[in-house]
């Protein structure tokens, strides 16, 4: 289905709006991060970047979902394990998700079948869904603070907005 702006539906119109903004953002951030070895700027390549910030979610994934099996098990009413559950269980899912981009991404021949800025947006937007999606689950679930749920879903819309750009890089490529 054509949207008549060159895309194919309204999630290539919600791709399309995202991505110039992360990608501005992402060329920013860029610029003023500084190489180890001397006093010139340079960026760190997303790619890379991804993959750490991967390893590093990962890992926490690891260590909040042993601690609420272990230690939260007897401090937290059922229905708020249920919620860390779930936070863990969606956090991991996105680290892979995030992991896969940064892996793409280092497949420098193989974007030439994809549209990288869009997938770099759905990365950045992927990462933003895991802190504030899963962030205000767990802080939600250790400080008992039940209107923190109301943040939870704006995590949601950057993961279904990450799931769009996603999409509509491969669309495309087509």
């Amino acid at each position: 289905m054509n949207d008549g702006k060159g895309g194919h539906s309204t999630i290539g119109g919600m791709a399309r709006g995202i991505a110039p903004f992360l990608n501005n953002l992402h060329e920013e951030r860029a610029a003023t991060m500084p190489h180890a070895t001397n006093h010139e700027i340079t960026p760190v390549p997303t790619a890379q970047l991804f993959i750490v910030m991967a390893s590093i979610s990962g890992f926490l994934a690891v260590v909040l979902g042993a601690f609420g099996a272990h230690g939260l098990k007897n401090r937290l009413a059922p229905d708020l394990m249920d919620v860390w559950h779930t936070a863990v269980q969606y956090q991991f899912w996105h680290t892979l998700v995030l992991l896969g981009l940064g892996i793409l991404l280092l497949q420098g021949a193989l974007l030439q079948n994809f549209q990288a800025k869009y997938l770099v947006a759905s990365g950045w937007l992927f990462a933003a869904g895991i802190v504030i999606f899963c962030g205000s689950l767990y802080i939600l679930c250790l400080s008992g603070v039940r209107w923190l749920g109301a943040i939870t879903p704006v995590g949601g819309v950057l993961w279904l907005a990450a799931w769009a750009c996603l999409c509509y890089s491969a669309f495309k490529s087509a």
